[in-house]
């Protein structure tokens, strides 16, 4: 539940008791102790949160002391005013809260001892060590991809063009034989060649096969193989010769085909090399997204929302400076989160929220889907969590069954 919830809540219940209250017909002014109930409830949760996000481990447990002190000491100073005022009892509350938060500073103060500065000394190497093999890592993906992006793409894409420019050339140079063919006076593929059919039909007034030319048999005549004419009668003389009518039937045919097949050839070829740069795309994306290493994590987020389904509103703004390892882990837990929303929560918005405070970095991605989501159920969440772990961000999922579901991320910074 959010602060602004709780406040609405508290809100509520004070107006209802003071209807209450009228419709009772007045008398003492009990509300006053529902409203001290619920301004104890609000200041609580106010200084908890406050007092959770100090960086430090020993200033967040002088931190959490003070919250609680801070806490007593107001609603000791609500009863006195509520009950009527008279001896100020309160200052008995005032001295031990700030002798106890005052001792609580003065050891969180003093230089640790040496086991202590040892173990310090040894987190802080750690610390450092884990952060530089994280930021290596993130750079050496990010080339990767800029090599893969760079190298083996320009070349799928230039070999899927010159495939197109292949089988265009093969196209063009296959319609300009045929239209070359044609010029020449007759059909390639069964047609007429120098005024006579070329298989079985009449080569010059006469029959090639066998048949009469003229009123004259034709002695031998053969279509497929010979002089049509070896001892034609008649005065319009040798039939002519049937070879080379059917030799270009036979070659014109065999070469549509060879080009077919070779387009076809080309045409496949040229969806593998498609499909091969797809999924490189799909692979260089997945290590480091183009448009997070162009402009940014905002604009990287906002792009990311335009290609959802469900409406998505991205408000705020990240740090301009943030390391490329934490702009990377960030990016992919939002995807993650955002693909929850759009594949399982039913939910008709969802919005994505960057708010920049003292240290730290906090990003929201809430719905209004049915809830139920759970870190130990799906792969997912978990993932999301192992790589947030890595640059020492805290992930929070808050998801009641029935929604909304609130994912919280919130992740150190390093003041500018």
């Amino acid at each position: 539940m959010t602060a602004a919830t709780r406040t609405v809540l508290a809100a509520a219940l004070c107006v209802v008791v003071t209807v209450v209250w009228l419709a009772t017909g007045g008398g003492d002014f009990w509300p006053r102790w529902v409203y001290f109930a619920a301004g104890v409830l609000l200041l609580g949760g106010f200084l908890l949160e406050r007092a959770l996000r100090v960086a430090s481990v020993r200033h967040r447990w002088l931190a959490l002391d003070a919250a609680a002190g801070g806490l007593l000491l107001a609603a000791d100073l609500a009863v006195w005013a509520l009950s009527g005022g008279g001896y100020f009892w309160p200052m008995w509350t005032t001295l031990g809260v700030s002798l106890i938060v005052g001792l609580h500073a003065w050891v969180v103060s003093r230089p640790p001892g040496a086991r202590e500065r040892e173990l310090g000394e040894r987190v802080a190497a750690l610390t450092r060590s884990r952060r530089g093999a994280v930021d290596r890592q993130a750079a050496e993906l990010k080339r990767v991809e800029r090599d893969l992006h760079d190298g083996a793409q320009a070349r799928l894409v230039s070999l899927a063009l010159t495939l197109a420019m292949a089988g265009d050339l093969l196209q063009r140079d296959a319609a300009r034989r045929k239209a070359a063919a044609v010029a020449d006076g007759g059909v390639v593929d069964g047609g007429v060649v120098d005024g006579g059919v070329v298989d079985g039909g009449v080569v010059d007034g006469g029959v090639a096969d066998g048949g009469v030319a003229d009123g004259g048999v034709v002695d031998s005549a053969a279509a497929d193989g010979g002089a049509a004419g070896a001892g034609a009668a008649g005065d319009r003389g040798v039939a002519g010769t049937g070879r080379g009518a059917a030799t270009v039937d036979v070659a014109g045919s065999g070469e549509t085909d060879g080009v077919d097949k070779a387009l076809r050839l080309i045409d496949e070829a040229r969806a593998a090399a498609t499909g091969a740069l797809d999924d490189l795309r799909a692979v260089m994306h997945s290590i480091h997204p183009a448009v997070l290493a162009d402009r940014g994590l905002g604009a990287a987020v906002r792009a990311l929302a335009l290609d959802l389904a469900t409406p998505v509103t991205v408000t705020g703004e990240p740090p301009a400076d943030l390391a490329p390892a934490v702009e990377t882990a960030v990016y992919f837990a939002i995807a993650e989160s955002l693909a929850n929303v759009a594949k399982h929560s039913g939910a008709a918005a969802a919005t994505v929220r960057f708010e920049r405070s003292r240290g730290s970095l906090r990003i929201e991605v809430t719905d209004d889907g049915t809830g139920g989501a759970d870190p130990a159920r799906g792969t997912g969440l978990r993932g999301i969590g192992d790589r947030l772990d890595a640059i020492d961000a805290r992930l929070r999922v808050d998801s009641p069954v029935g929604g909304p579901t609130r994912i919280s991320i919130t992740v150190p910074v390093e003041p500018s």
